[in-house]
Formats: structure tokens, sequence, C-alpha cells
């Protein structure tokens, strides 16, 4: 009998020592962890602000490692994809041609697109060579 009591006093005493244990050291709510702040992209080098315009006729990308601007024209024809690709250039930058033909601006076009004129690239149209 003295063997059962002492069994089940040790029992309790461990179980006791146990929850007050838990009780003491549960955890409290978590610490807030705010989230890292986003990085604004990188702007252009130059004066003028990015462009990334994508449309089913032409693509307009910034490549500020090269500091210009590159026009892709996936439409077909050619030359009036490329003056709709000029245009939109020209609206979103907020820009006069003059202004545009300063900047460095390759306009090209893929083989699949334009077998014909894929085979060199080109400058903005109204700009004298």
């Amino acid at each position: 009998m003295r063997k059962k009591f002492l069994f089940a006093l040790l029992a309790v005493a461990v179980v006791g020592v146990g929850f007050w244990l838990g009780v003491r050291r549960a955890p409290g709510p978590a610490p807030a962890v705010s989230p890292p702040a986003p990085t604004e992209p990188p702007m252009p080098t130059s004066t003028v602000r990015q462009v990334d315009m994508k449309k089913q006729t032409y693509d307009i990308t910034y490549v500020p490692s090269l500091d210009e601007y590159a026009i892709v024209v996936y439409g077909s024809p050619f030359e009036p994809a490329r003056k709709e690709a000029e245009r939109a250039f020209l609206q979103k930058l907020g820009v006069a041609p003059e202004q545009a033909c300063r900047l460095k601006v390759t306009v090209s076009t893929p083989v699949f697109v334009n077998p014909e004129e894929s085979k060199q690239t080109y400058g903005l149209s109204f700009c004298s060579p």
C-alpha cells in the first residue's frame, strides 16, 4: 500500500511540476515580424522615364545597362506597326519627335514576323540617320 501511495504521489508531483513548467514557459504571442520593405525598381540613368510597354504588335523596353530603348515590332506589315509603336513610344515618354531623336532607340522585328525587315535594325523613322 505504501508503494502505491508513493508511486501516486510521485506521479502527481511529476505531472504538477511538468504542468507548472509548461504554464510558466508557455509561449506568448509571437512577435510581429514586418515584411521587408519593397525595393524600388532602378530608374534609368538618363533623365527620361522608364518605358515598358507590351502589346500584340510591339514591345517597348528600356535597357538600363545600355541606356537604350528597344522597340520590337510584332505586327505585319512592318511599316504601319512600326509607326504605331513609335507613336506609343512618344506618347508614353511625353516627348516631341525632336527630343526622341536625341535618345538611343533601336527598332527591330523578329524573322518569323517580318523576314525581310528582320535582316537589320532601325532607328526611329522620323529621325534623320
